[in-house]
């Protein structure tokens, strides 16, 4: 494993967790120790088991390119599994996240890279390595929230190892698109917000206008009541 950089160093970062990060599960991966506002910012963000949307599916599709890999994913953690907003060539809507290697990717900001699984002890016995789709080589990004939450990530994997870790500007360019990836979750959620704006601004004209047709009714009856009234006390 490696990420920009140091290899070697990442890569024994990222086998013990990063020091102070995060807290040891058995089995499967570390939990990250902001755990629980990690899920918080996740719920906020995102709708779970929502449809694929096109522009997930294109960071998936350039990530892909940009790899030459057969698959590619956006993929979010929740507290059991990992689930996906964009998804090619894979063919599960989710994975145990004891199963994920994008639970690995969250508990860094630096990329994720496996280069052969098989030779990795961490993952050589994974059943995404020793059953379908037999990932020989991932590399993924955290998608990063602006206050330093890790919901997922964009990664692509492929059946064939690689013989060494991608090149740096590579790696720089899955950053990107993780950050793409993150842009889009914060235009979906302020276009939530200002639709609830707009839904509840909506709710309190009507009301407003409701309750001033029934004043202005009121203020009707009582005119012709009183008008009604003066006429039936004048003298005959």
């Amino acid at each position: 494993m490696a990420g920009i950089g140091e290899a070697g160093r990442l890569a024994q970062t990222r086998r013990d967790g990063p020091r102070g990060a995060a807290s040891r599960r058995s089995p499967g991966p570390p939990v990250p120790e902001d755990e629980d506002h990690r899920l918080r910012a996740l719920r906020r963000y995102c709708v779970p088991d929502a449809p694929l949307e096109p522009g997930f599916e294109r960071i998936a599709n350039l990530a892909r390119a940009l790899f030459d890999t057969p698959t590619a994913m956006v993929s979010l953690v929740d507290e059991t599994r990992q689930w996906f907003k964009a998804r090619r060539g894979f063919e599960p809507a989710e994975t145990p996240r004891d199963w994920a290697f994008c639970a690995y990717t969250i508990l860094s900001d630096e990329p994720l890279v496996v280069p052969d699984t098989l030779r990795d002890p961490l993952f050589a016995e994974n059943p995404l390595v020793r059953g379908g789709p037999r990932i020989r080589f991932y590399a993924g990004a955290p998608i990063v929230t602006p206050d330093g939450l890790r919901l997922g990530s964009v990664c692509v994997a492929s059946p064939r190892p690689r013989a060494s870790v991608p090149q740096s500007e590579d790696l720089a360019r899955l950053m990107d698109l993780a950050g793409i990836a993150m842009d889009q979750l914060e235009l979906r959620l302020r276009t939530r917000a200002l639709a609830q704006a707009v839904s509840e601004r909506d709710a309190a004209l009507a009301r407003t206008g409701l309750s001033s047709g029934h004043k202005a009714a009121a203020a009707r009856d009582g005119e012709h009541r009183a008008r009604h009234g003066r006429r039936a006390a004048l003298p005959a």
